[in-house]
Order: C-alpha cells, then structure tokens, then sequence
C-alpha cells in the first residue's frame, strides 16, 4: 500500500507540533529579570514548576548573589543589592544561577576561612611570645570559638563543593512540570 505524497509532511508536521507543545525544561529556561518586578515574576513562575526544597535551593543560590554584592560594596540598602543582584542573574537560566550561587558560596566560604585561619595563628604566635602554655591557649573562649567556626566553615565549603560537583554533573530535573 503506497501513501499519497501529502501524508508524510503532515505526519512530519504533526511531530513537529507535538514537539512544540512538550514543557520547556525550567532549569534551561533564561530568566528575564532585569527589575526586582521582573524578578518576582521569574520567581513567582519558577515555583509553580519545582519543588519546594528546589525553590528553596535557587533562592539560596540567589542568596549568594546578594551576599558578594555586600562584600564587595558593589551596593548598599535592600532595594539597591535587589536590584543589583536581578540585573546580574538577567538572562541566566535556574540552572546556571545554581552554579555560579554555588561558585560564589564556595569563594566566600574559602574567604572566611582564610582570614579566621589568620586571627587563630595571630593569637597563637601572640599567646606563644608571652610565655604562655598552650593548655591556656585551648581554653581560651575566643581561640576555641574561632576554632570551632573554622571546623564549620571548612564543612559548609566542602558541602558546597560536593554540591556543584554533583549539579555540573547532572543538572537539574524539574520535580513537575
């Protein structure tokens, strides 16, 4: 049985359509955010799409935009770093926003831990110059908190590097669609 020669560009127009109508993956899906209004919108459509705990992982990536633009005193006040932080993420897909939020995060963890490592062997030589014992140096209130906030630092860091490792790897699904 042969087919008349109009059946297969329908047919091939049929898949094509049905093609265009499969939900687009939100993860690869560029966000439009140029204002904090645009922002809200994004996000707002964002949700419907994933799940809680994966919205609540991009606004913790968002997070870390807002958190670098402080440190670097790129802005100052609420709505100037909101502002900021939309214009950055403009254009970006959830999917890079993980990314570069877990790239941020990992550089300040990494930050932080250097400049306390720094306060902790500055107090040590300190206490050491004095004639001091090291017994006095470990229940030293401050030397034991410093201590323990880089013991939590370098487990955040390490969190956060697994973290991106396991999202460059496999990005990604949307929980619904």
């Amino acid at each position: 049985m042969r087919l008349p020669h109009f059946v297969v560009p329908v047919i091939a127009l049929f898949g094509l359509w049905l093609a265009g109508c499969a939900p687009a993956d939100p993860w690869q899906s560029p966000l439009s955010t140029a204002t904090p209004a645009d922002f809200a919108s994004a996000t707002s459509r964002l949700a419907r799409q994933l799940s809680r705990e994966q919205m609540q992982e991009f606004e913790d990536c968002v997070g870390a935009f807002r958190t670098r633009i402080i440190l670097d005193k790129a802005a100052s006040g609420t709505d100037a770093v909101h502002a900021l932080a939309c214009r950055q993420i403009d254009g970006l897909t959830p999917y890079q926003v993980l990314l570069r939020g877990y790239e941020l995060r990992i550089a300040q963890y990494a930050g932080d831990i250097a400049a306390h490592q720094g306060k902790l062997d500055e107090m040590t030589r300190r206490h050491f110059e004095l004639g001091r014992s090291e017994s006095s140096l470990k229940t030293s209130v401050y030397y034991t908190d410093l201590a323990e906030l880089i013991v939590k630092l370098n487990h955040n860091l390490e969190k956060a590097r697994e973290r991106l490792a396991e999202l460059q790897k496999t990005p990604p699904k949307a929980a619904h669609s």
